[in-house]
């Protein structure tokens, strides 16, 4: 797998599909990215049964609020700085990275971990899709915690922990984060090769790419729709204009509910949670997480963030099944409906 110009804004394009209304803007650190690119920084692909199974993979991610990427953009060496604390507590260096999240900017970070840490990445990653907490994985309902884990900041600030409850991973980490003035660099999930092999979700990053190659082909948005359908198994669930919102925040959540009247009559109510989490039509459930719901402007297909989803914007709502690695009954434990309050 290479990244060049073209892969890159594709890759874009379907890390914010896949982000279900979540994830983040990726634009920022694509235009890092393309400046890496242009002086022929390319971050190394390996295959994953390349990677020897005794060998250490960490995954990697941003944590907080997206919008600190928009505001101050990373600097390589402090995006690295948690891996060579992670390392130096181990005792062992780096074989390859993962991806902790391979949707909306966490899709991205990796990449540039890759290129100025020198070390290989994998095209997979532990969600298949944008979740709200770092526990949220496939590493986790298979039973390989996150911890020791490392976090730091763009001022040289690491803090690393050695062991940690499964329950307070994503509030610690969210709760360091905002002392380091809101978003944190993750290295977590130390594993070893095999482990990595059994319990990732493989080629997340690959398949943005052909979804975005979709979306960004000179074809109509119908026919890019039909060909999503076709290809991932997307459903068109309806057309219509945003007619209400509204919003609150609850915990550490930001949550909502949209109300979308379709060009055929119906009425759709979307719920939100960071990410997009429910579809209903009068009280039916249409779609629930994992499944990967997407709200996409009717005329661009540019996917519209729960963050940035207007009054009046008229778009396309389709679906996406999950990565079935989400699917079994212990996973939607973790990440089904019912992890999220509805009680489906």
């Amino acid at each position: 797998m290479n990244i060049g110009r073209k892969e890159l804004e594709s890759l874009s394009i379907g890390a914010e599909i896949i982000g279900s209304g979540g994830g983040g803007n990726t634009y920022p650190l694509k235009s890092v990215l393309r400046f890496y690119l242009e002086r022929n920084r390319l971050p190394n692909f390996v295959d994953l049964e390349d990677i020897p199974d005794s060998s250490l993979v960490v995954g990697v991610a941003h944590l907080g609020a997206p919008m600190i990427i928009e505001e101050k953009l990373p600097q390589g060496n402090n995006l690295i700085l948690s891996i060579k604390a992670l390392e130096s507590f181990i005792g062992e260096k780096t074989s390859a990275i993962i991806p902790i999240e391979g949707a909306g900017v966490n899709a991205l970070v990796p990449l540039i971990a890759a290129i100025n840490s020198n070390t290989p990445i994998i095209d997979g990653d532990g969600t298949g899709r944008a979740f709200p907490e770092l526990s949220m994985t496939s590493f986790s309902i298979n039973g390989i915690s996150g911890a020791p884990l490392s976090i730091s900041d763009d001022f040289g600030n690491v803090v690393v922990v050695e062991e940690l409850q499964e329950s307070l991973t994503d509030e610690l980490v969210r709760g360091i984060a905002l002392i380091f003035g809101g978003g944190a660099w993750v290295t977590a999930y130390p594993m070893t090769g095999q482990e990595v092999k059994k319990f990732c979700i493989r080629k997340t990053l690959s398949r943005n790419i052909e979804i975005g190659n979709v979306l960004s082909a000179r074809s109509s948005p119908l026919d890019k729709i039909r060909e999503l359908q076709e290809r991932f198994g997307a459903k068109l669930i309806g057309e219509g204009f945003v007619k209400e919102i509204f919003r609150y925040r609850e915990g550490k959540f930001s949550k909502g509910d949209l109300y979308i009247e379709c060009y055929d009559n119906r009425f759709l109510k979307i719920s939100y949670q960071n990410e997009y989490i429910l579809i209903t039509e009068q009280e039916k459930v249409i779609a629930g997480i994992p499944t990967i719901i997407s709200l996409l402007n009717n005329k661009t297909l540019q996917p519209i963030r729960t963050d940035e989803i207007s009054v009046d914007d008229e778009v396309f709502i389709i679906t996406m099944p999950a990565p079935v690695e989400l699917t079994s009954q212990k996973a939607l434990k973790r990440v089904g409906p019912k992890a999220f309050g509805y009680d489906i």
